[in-house]
C-alpha cells in the first residue's frame, strides 16, 4: 500500500519520498541526519533528547535493532526496550517487529517499566498485595486515611500525597535517615526537620494502612524492585525517559553492568506527564558528554510547533542531569494548517463544541480523529454525550484502541494514544483537550495539573497526511477549554 499525496508540504527530499510510501514505512522512518546517533559506539550511558516530532522514539527503535544485529548468535533476550506504560510498549513491539523482524524481536524484551518491576518483585519471592492501584488515586486515599485514622490534621492531603509520591517514593527513600540525608527536590515550600519527622511518620502509617487493605501502589512496587534487581541484560534502551522515577532508574541501573553501550535513553522533559524529576548522575547513570539533542522536527508541522513553543515560552525544564534545557533552535520540515483554540463557558458547552466539530468534519469514523481529556471520568462523559448524538466512540485503553476504526476517545494523557495509526490509514485531524484551569469547573473531588505541551507536541501529527479525495481538513489541532481557554498563540484563534 502506498501513501497518497499529502496535504502537508516539505522541501526535504528524504521526507518527500517517505510521504509517498506506506504508513508502516513512515512509522519507522529514520531521517538520514540521525543515523550516526544510532550506529555510534558509546563508552557509557547515552541520552538523546529533542522537541516535538524530532524522532526520538524512532532513534531508540533503530538503536535497538542495531544492537540486536551486533549480538553473537544465541538464544535469550539480552536487550531490554522499556517505556512508561503498556500502550507505548505494545506500540514499540509492533514497530520493532516491522523494523527488525522476528529475528530482532527474539533478542529483545519489550515491556513497560511497571510490569518489569512487578516481575522482579515476583521472581524474588516477595509477597506483595494483589491489588495494585494507580498513583493518581493517592490524594483521595490520603484524604480517607487522614479522616479515618488521624482525625483533625494540620497537613493537607494533597500536599502529603505529593510528598509521598515525589519525595519519599519518588526519590526511593528507604529509611528515616535517608529522608533527612537526601536533598529534597524543590516543591514550592520548604519544611523543617520536625515537619519532616511528622511527614515520615504519617507516610509509614499510610503504607501500613494500605497494606492492611491489601493495596500497594505502583511506585511502591518500583521501590521494592529497585532494592531486589540484579544484572540480567547487556543493553537497556528506554523510550519516554522523562517520566521514569528514581526507583525505576535504580532498578534499571542494577539490571545492566556499567560499560560501553549499556544504556540508551530517549526522552524530552518538555513532554513530561508525571512529576518525576531526577538527576541521573546521582543514580549511577552518568550521561555527561554523551547527550545529544535533536532539533529537526519532521513529524509535526511548523504551525503546530510554533504554537507549542509560544505556549511554552518562559518555562524552565531540566535535562535529567541537574541542568536546564530549552527549545531554542527547533525547526520543522513540514508545513500545514494552524491549530485552532475554542473557549466554552461550561463543561456542558464544551461537550457540545466537541460534537459540533466532529459534525463539521463529517464525523469520520476511520480512526483519524482522537478526543483527549485529562481524566477517565471526563472521558466517560464525552463518550455518553457522543453516543446520545449517534456517534459511537472507541476507547483507547492501556493496550491501545479496542478496534481500528471509530472516533478515538482517550482519558488522562496522550500516553494513551498509540504513536501511529495501527490500520495503515492516516490521521489527519487531532484533537480536543479539556484545558480547564479553574477548580470551579472540575468535577467534585477531582484535581489535576493541565500541561498543554505534551498534548500539542507528543503525537499531534504522527502521520500528517490524508488520502486523496478526502473531505477532511489538513493536519490540525483543535483545543477546547472551559471556562477559560488556553492563551492561544497569535493568529491561531478561530
Amino acid at each position: 500500500m502506498r501513501r497518497p499525496a499529502s496535504q502537508v508540504a516539505t522541501d526535504d527530499e528524504a521526507l518527500k519520498f517517505m510521504l509517498s510510501e506506506s504508513f508502516q514505512a513512515w512509522q519507522i522512518f529514520l531521517h538520514p541526519t540521525q543515523r550516526r546517533l544510532v550506529e555510534r559506539g558509546y563508552s557509557g550511558p547515552a541520552r538523546v533528547g529533542g522537541g516535538p516530532g524530532t524522532g526520538k522514539t524512532i532513534v531508540a527503535l533503530h538503536r535497538v535493532t542495531h544492537l540486536a544485529r551486533q549480538l553473537p548468535p544465541g538464544a535469550g533476550k539480552p536487550i531490554l526496550l522499556t517505556t512508561f506504560n503498556r500502550n507505548l510498549a505494545a506500540d514499540l513491539r509492533t514497530r520493532l517487529l516491522a523494523l527488525g523482524g522476528e529475528e530482532a524481536l527474539a533478542r529483545v524484551e519489550v515491556v513497560n517499566i511497571d510490569r518489569l518491576a512487578a516481575q522482579v518483585v515476583a521472581e524474588n519471592g516477595e509477597r506483595a498485595p494483589q491489588r495494585k492501584i494507580d498513583d493518581s488515586q493517592m490524594p483521595q486515599l490520603w484524604r480517607k486515611f487522614l479522616a479515618d485514622e488521624i482525625g483533625d490534621s494540620v497537613w493537607d492531603a494533597d500536599f502529603l500525597a505529593a510528598e509521598w509520591e515525589q519525595v519519599i517514593l519518588g526519590q526511593a527513600l528507604a529509611s528515616r535517615a535517608a529522608c533527612f540525608k537526601d536533598r529534597r527536590p524543590p516543591r514550592g515550600r520548604n519544611i523543617t526537620r520536625p515537619e519532616r519527622e511528622q511527614v515520615w511518620d504519617l507516610a509509614e502509617r499510610f503504607a501500613r494502612w494500605l497494606a492492611a487493605q491489601g493495596l500497594i501502589t505502583w511506585r511502591q512496587v518500583a521501590v521494592r524492585a529497585a532494592a531486589l534487581a540484579g544484572p540480567r541484560y547487556q543493553h537497556v534502551v528506554v523510550d519516554e525517559a522523562q517520566d521514569l522515577s528514581a526507583a525505576h532508574w535504580r532498578m534499571l541501573r542494577a539490571m545492566v553492568s556499567a560499560g560501553p553501550d549499556d544504556m540508551f535513553l530517549a526522552g524530552d522533559t518538555h513532554q513530561r506527564i508525571y512529576d518525576n524529576r531526577v538527576t541521573l548522575g546521582s543514580l549511577g547513570i552518568n550521561i555527561r558528554g554523551r547527550s545529544s539533542r535533536l532539533t529537526l522536527s519532521y513529524r509535526t508541522t511548523r504551525q503546530i510547533l510554533a504554537a507549542a513553543l509560544e505556549i511554552m515560552s518562559g518555562e524552565a525544564y531540566d535535562d535529567l542531569d541537574g541542568g536546564q534545557e530549552d527549545l531554542d533552535g527547533y525547526r520543522s520540515l513540514l508545513r500545514g494548517a494552524a491549530p485552532r483554540f475554542h473557549g466554552a463557558a461550561t463543561w456542558a458547552q464544551e461537550r457540545e463544541l466537541i460534537a459540533g466539530q466532529l459534525a463539521d468534519w463529517g464525523t469520520p469514523t476511520d480512526g483519524s480523529v482522537a478526543i483527549c481529556v485529562p481524566t477517565r471520568e471526563l472521558a466517560i462523559e464525552v463518550v455518553a454525550h457522543l453516543q446520545a448524538a449517534g456517534i459511537e466512540p472507541v476507547e483507547i485503553g492501556p493496550d491501545g484502541p479496542k478496534r481500528p476504526d471509530g472516533v478515538r476517545s482517550s482519558p488522562n494523557t496522550t500516553y494513551s494514544l498509540p504513536q501511529g495509526e495501527p490500520t495503515g490509514r492516516t490521521r489527519s485531524s487531532i484533537r480536543f483537550e479539556d484545558a480547564r484551569r479553574s477548580a470551579g469547573c472540575e468535577p467534585p473531588g477531582l484535581t489535576f495539573r493541565f500541561d498543554p505541551v505534551p498534548m500539542i507536541d507528543d503525537i499531534l501529527v504522527q502521520d500528517p497526511v490524508v488520502r486523496p479525495g478526502s473531505s477532511r481538513p489538513p493536519p490540525s489541532l483543535v483545543s477546547s477549554s472551559a471556562p477559560a481557554p488556553l492563551t492561544a498563540p497569535k493568529g491561531t484563534v478561530s
